[in-house]
């Protein structure tokens, strides 16, 4: 998965950014000559008019490129959020996932020593999944085969993804 660039995405609002100062040095040397300009008559007030104008236009492209640029920079700040976002539920999704491999580990161990008879075992077995299948909000005379089936649908999405939004593991949130 192709993560979105946020420098880039942050590079372009500052070339907006600086394209909007040039536009208004711009607007801001064409109104100065114009109006430096030292003939006068009806044709020398037209060209200051259309100076004043030309300039009026390339203020308003200059505040459109500012706004471009502030839109691109906080657009950049969410996909950081989001991003971080992600990456918080990704590794919590992880802790879980070695926290029950881990338990299920121990529990299985602990029945296994403890356990006199292949009876006693399986028993025993069963009511750790049981317990296991409360923990993570499934229950039923057939907990196990409800988290083998819950686990084995889950599609653990790339880092980044934005699938990790909409993932649905009990304990996650």
């Amino acid at each position: 998965m192709l993560l979105p660039d946020t420098a880039a995405l942050r590079a372009l609002a500052t070339t907006y950014h600086d394209r909007s100062a040039d536009l208004r040095d711009e607007a801001a040397a064409l109104v100065a000559r114009a109006t430096s300009a030292p003939w006068q008559g009806v044709a020398a007030e037209a060209m200051r008019a259309a100076a004043r104008a030309a300039a009026d236009r390339l203020r308003a492209t200059a505040d459109e490129h500012a706004d471009a640029g502030a839109a691109l920079a906080q657009h950049a700040a969410q996909v950081e959020a989001t991003l971080e976002l992600i990456a918080g539920l990704r590794q919590r999704f992880l802790e879980l996932a070695a926290s029950v491999g881990a338990t299920l580990v121990d529990v299985a161990g602990d029945v296994l020593d403890a356990a006199g008879a292949l009876g006693d075992a399986v028993g025993a077995v069963g009511n750790a999944v049981g317990g296991l299948g409360d923990l993570v909000g499934i229950g039923g005379d057939d907990a196990a085969a409800e988290l083998r089936d819950r686990l084995s649908r889950i599609r653990v999405p790339a880092p980044g993804d934005p699938a990790w939004l909409d993932l649905d593991v009990p304990g996650l949130r």
